[in-house]
């Protein structure tokens, strides 16, 4: 599943080919603090794919792509740009990921310069 805030929906009809994620991947959309998930303020293909491929977390888990979901629950106030500088920095986010996150990405050293 790749997980994107509804920052990056709002862009996602200048991704080079968007629409071929939805055969290596499902989308989960989450919700994020000032940024819409109304229909309205989508590109029109895109709230049309996100919608027809709307479905459950059980029937994604029981497909192996194409599927979407939006978490209108998990609202956080996190920056993908901001975590990656903070661990690159060599400092650990505090809070911002879950354990077994951070766990993997101190295990395979993600994001380090050195």
């Amino acid at each position: 599943v790749w997980v994107m805030g509804a920052d990056q929906l709002s862009n996602l009809h200048t991704w080079h080919q968007w629409r071929a994620l939805f055969e290596l991947t499902h989308l989960c959309i989450a919700a994020r603090p000032g940024y819409s998930l109304d229909k309205a303020t989508l590109d029109a293909e895109v709230a049309q794919e996100i919608g027809k491929r709307l479905a459950s977390p059980a029937h994604i888990r029981a497909t192996p792509a194409g599927l979407s979901f939006i978490a209108t629950n998990i609202a956080l106030e996190v920056s993908s740009t901001a975590l990656r500088e903070t661990l690159r920095s060599g400092r650990y986010p505090e809070g911002q990921l879950p354990g077994p996150v951070l766990d993997y990405v101190q295990h395979h050293h993600l994001y380090q310069t050195n």
